[in-house]
This record gives C-alpha cells, structure tokens and sequence, in this order.
C-alpha cells in the first residue's frame, strides 16, 4: 500500500465515524457540521483559481453556508437570485461565472442534505446516501488501479476508468441497499434511489474534476491528506444530497 492511500484509510478512519455519528445523533451537531463543511468548502473553491484577495475567499466561505441556511430553513429561493449577483461581483482575473456558479452549487447541494436528514425516514436514508456514496468512491478507485484498462474521461480525469465507475456503482447500490434493507425500507423504493445516488457520486466527481483541471489545480486544498482538500472528498456527496432529495420528492 502506497503512503498516499495509508493516508486516505487513516483519514478515512478517523473521519467516517464522526460523519456517522453527526448523522446519527441530527440536531444542532449536524446542522453545525454541514454549515462548517460549507464554509471551509467555500473557501477551498475561491482558492481553487490561484492569487485570489483574502477578501474574496472570506466572502465566499460566509455565502455558501447562507446559502444552505436559506434552502434548508427559509427555503427562500429568492435569496439565490439575489445573492448570485453578489457573488458575481466578487470578481478576480481567473474567478467570475464559474466560482459565482460553484458556490450556488455547493450551497444549494448542502442546505438540501440538511433538508433530507430533516425529512420523513431522514436519519437513515441520509446514512444510506453515505454508504453508498463512500463505498462507490472507494471500489472506483481501488477497482480502477486493479483491473482498469479503458479510460472513462481522459480530457477530464485522466485516472479514472470504464472498470472502476463500474465497479464503483455496483458496490455503491450494494451498500446502499443492505443498509436500506436493515432499516426495513422497500426494495421498490430503494433500488432505484440508491442506483440514482451511485450514478450521481460519480458524476460530482467527474464534475470537480473539470473545475479543478479548469483552473489547473491538483486538489482543492490538504485538509484531509490523502484525500486533499474537503470538496475532493464531497464532491460525490455535493451531487449525491440532491439528486437523492428529489428522487425521494417524486417516489
């Protein structure tokens, strides 16, 4: 095992039990957790371009939780044309439309977790979005390195393959609906939902790719090492919250 990946298992080890717990126990210990999670998220993003003022980064980590706090509480979509121009406003010579368009995404994607934990049977199927989530990113990633051999996304990740998304997806359901069954949720609801959150997993992640090969950085920051930054390690869940929020609004 390379000392990359020693450091993802261990940051992985120290991280998912206290996601699992904030989870668990909801409350003002998760609503604090994902508000602070979009702040330093915030912040990573107006980072991402290089050579960006203080000043930007700063508003932009205090935005993007407003942002959550609106959609989940207010639910007061009004507030995002009105914050957009803003954040358009907070302009630098690399960073205008595209960091305006990722904090919207990164605050809407969290403010909508928080409304599905809130929601009916939240608890759990926010513990399933995690399970697969988690577990989809992982097999991807170790099931690429093993058996990989076409690439799924060169122009945009060169590292990741037609095998691994594979892989990925069928361990991402798998989870998903183990934990699904246990906590007594119907096979006919489940299926679909969880193969819709293992399909988005991969797609956030192929989309913080392009931003991040955009702006030609590496990772989003080194927060968590192996990982690199927090939204390296979000990006499934930042796609994964909403669409599973609005599979459970239709079903």
């Amino acid at each position: 095992m390379d000392a990359n990946l020693r450091a993802r298992v261990r940051t992985a080890l120290l991280v998912g039990p206290l996601i699992v717990l904030l989870v668990v126990a909801g409350g003002p210990g998760f609503l604090l957790a994902v508000l602070v999670a979009g702040a330093l998220g915030g912040y990573e993003l107006a980072q991402l371009p290089g050579n960006i003022p203080r000043r930007v980064a700063i508003a932009m980590a205090l935005c993007v939780p407003a942002l959550s706090l609106a959609v989940a509480y207010a639910q007061a979509w009004l507030l995002l044309v009105l914050l957009a121009p803003a954040l358009a406003g907070l302009r630098s010579r690399r960073a205008t439309l595209p960091g305006t368009a990722g904090a919207l995404y990164v605050g809407v994607a969290l403010g909508l977790l928080l409304l599905l934990r809130n929601g009916e049977d939240g608890r759990l199927w926010t513990l399933v979005l995690f399970a697969n989530n988690w577990s989809a990113d992982s097999v991807a990633m170790l099931g690429g390195r093993r058996f990989g051999r076409r690439r799924l996304a060169p122009s945009i990740s060169p590292g990741k393959t037609v095998e691994g998304a594979l892989l990925g997806l069928l361990a991402g359901v798998v989870a998903g609906l183990a934990l699904a069954a246990a906590g007594g949720l119907p096979l006919a609801l489940a299926l679909p939902l969880n193969l819709g959150v293992a399909l988005a997993t991969l797609g956030g992640d192929l989309l913080e790719s392009l931003l991040k090969r955009q702006w030609q950085a590496e990772d989003s920051g080194t927060l968590l090492p192996g990982h690199g930054g927090l939204l390296d390690r979000m990006d499934g869940t930042l796609l994964a919250a909403p669409v599973l929020w609005l599979m459970l609004q239709v079903f």
